[in-house]
């Protein structure tokens, strides 16, 4: 049983609760307005915080307890600086994964054969990644990322069992249709927020939250991302922290060959 299924009956149990206490006169109507709204507020904040898991597993990092990191990217392919990206991560010898939208892989196919030519994962991160992809229905959501999969499939001989919702928003109906592909979710523990901010300020956050199991969601699309993991790389080394990849940080397979 989901968090949401559990919320839901915690949700009528206590409205009904407050039925009986109001017909008893021991509480007032207004009751259950505080109740709905605490009920709102939860199911927002589910939506957006993938920590929260409230409508599915999602699995946001490793155990703190072990000095091993990942490094993730979203949004992907990008022409200009998942090239570069790829060539500073075999410089430090680090293997990352990469939350592709279909998309882009549709458009530059030899960038996902290098990526997993060099060792790094790949993940569906929708085709589409539009703004309006949390609204889809269900068929709608399960037609989009099949077409990420075809995509990926075709680029790199693999399919993907990894998925990463677009902007970390998760609902029911994209937790029936992450079911039908039996993906396994991935969040992150490590928000940098590298697209709208300057390295300068990431950086400074890197070095402030940086600890054992994190699973660092960063962006292979501007300009900003090889002085990020200039520092980043180096960093957490002199920190003691080991990089793995992010189906090892987890421990759950990433990938399945087409060709077995």
């Amino acid at each position: 049983m989901s968090r949401f299924a559990i919320l839901n009956s915690l949700f009528i149990a206590g409205a009904a609760l407050i039925l009986v206490f109001i017909g008893a006169g021991f509480t007032y109507w207004y009751s259950l307005l505080i109740l709905a709204i605490i009920y709102l507020l939860i199911v927002i904040a589910g939506v957006s915080r993938v920590g929260l898991e409230l409508f599915m597993e999602i699995e946001n990092g490793g155990d703190s307890r072990y000095n091993e990191i990942a490094i993730s990217f979203d949004d992907g392919p990008n022409p200009e600086f998942t090239p570069q990206v790829l060539e500073k991560l075999a410089r430090y010898g680090v293997k990352a994964a990469f939350f592709c939208i279909g998309k882009n892989v549709e458009a530059h196919p030899e960038l996902l054969a290098e990526m997993h030519k060099k060792g790094h994962l790949v993940g569906n991160h929708s085709w589409s990644h539009t703004n309006d992809f949390p609204f889809f229905k269900t068929a709608k959501i399960e037609e989009d990322l099949r077409k990420c999969n075809a995509a990926i499939e075709k680029a790199t001989g693999f399919k993907p069992l990894f998925f990463r919702p677009p902007f970390g928003v998760t609902n029911p109906r994209i937790a029936k249709a992450v079911k039908a592909f039996n993906f396994t979710v991935v969040g992150w523990s490590l928000r940098t927020f590298d697209t709208n901010k300057s390295p300068e300020k990431v950086i400074r956050k890197i070095r402030k939250k940086l600890t054992g199991g994190d699973l660092i969601l960063l962006h292979d699309n501007h300009p900003g991302i090889i002085e990020i993991l200039d520092f980043l790389i180096p960093y957490a080394e002199e920190k003691g922290l080991k990089f793995v990849r992010p189906d090892q940080l987890i421990g759950k397979k990433g990938e399945l060959s087409d060709l077995k």
